[in-house]
């Protein structure tokens, strides 16, 4: 239409007022056409997609919705059939390969931790696993109601076994572990919640000490924050055996002091 009014009124046969109402109309016309094409792209539609439907003029309703990250759905709001829009939410998708934990810490223990400090988790439903993790953002606010202040770590969740809504029970390493002793995971053990460590004494000789720990670290150490010096020598391999014989001669002792 615009090009047919441009040349009526070059060979001054149309009015220059319908021309100028054509060439409003295409102005209209051009800029619906870059609205739309860029809908499309935020649709996930790529360039030449776009190029595709403009060739073939499609009027299809059909469109492929796409995620812009791998991960997994986890709530759908879209019904079959059901017609939907670009402002509305169709899915939910989430990457569970990594979880958020919401920590509620003590107003009085708050100021000890920071953020890169290392956790360890574990789940009500599975209190034998450990998970470690880092904080990665503290809130600067305390509640005024529980007095608790607000915390968030990271953990790895490959295997896929935490889901959202787990209660967790965390401990967190305060003050950091540069001065700590860090000795194997597989060298510490418990008893009736009480942490103790084998310490050899005589080369045929070995002692029972109690000692407080830190939490695991990433790389499966674990902090000694007291209880022992960094010249003692503890026993790792072949600890369990000394464990189970231990207990054999324990014999319902309520104590592991050496």
């Amino acid at each position: 239409m615009f090009e047919r009014e441009q040349k009526l009124v070059n060979e001054n046969i149309a009015a220059r007022r319908d021309f100028q109402d054509a060439q409003a109309a295409l102005k209209l016309a051009e800029l619906e056409v870059r609205r739309t094409h860029q809908q499309l792209i935020n649709l996930g539609f790529t360039e030449s997609e776009v190029a595709d439907i403009a060739a073939e003029q499609s009027s299809s309703s059909d469109l492929y919705v796409r995620a812009p990250f791998a991960g997994s759905v986890v709530e759908r709001t879209a019904v079959l059939g059901e017609a939907a829009d670009s402002e509305g939410s169709l899915f939910e998708i989430a990457d569970l390969s990594t979880m958020w934990i919401e920590l509620a810490v003590p107003e009085e223990q708050a100021f000890q931790i920071e953020r890169g400090g290392e956790i360890v988790a574990s789940v009500r439903a599975l209190p034998e696993m450990e998970i470690p993790g880092q904080i990665t953002w503290i809130s600067p606010r305390i509640d005024e109601r529980t007095r608790m202040v607000r915390a968030r770590a990271t953990v790895q969740n490959d295997r896929g076994i935490l889901r959202h809504g787990m209660f967790t029970e965390v401990s967190a390493m305060i003050g950091g572990t540069s001065n700590s002793l860090l000795v194997p995971g597989e060298a510490v053990h418990e008893i009736d919640g009480t942490s103790f460590v084998f310490v050899r004494q005589e080369p045929d000789l070995f002692a029972v000490r109690r000692v407080d720990v830190g939490p695991r670290t990433a790389s499966g150490t674990i902090a000694i924050l007291a209880g022992l010096t960094e010249i003692e020598s503890v026993v790792t391999g072949g600890s369990f055996t000394m464990k189970t014989e231990f207990l054999k001669s324990r014999l319902g002792a309520g104590c592991v002091d050496d």
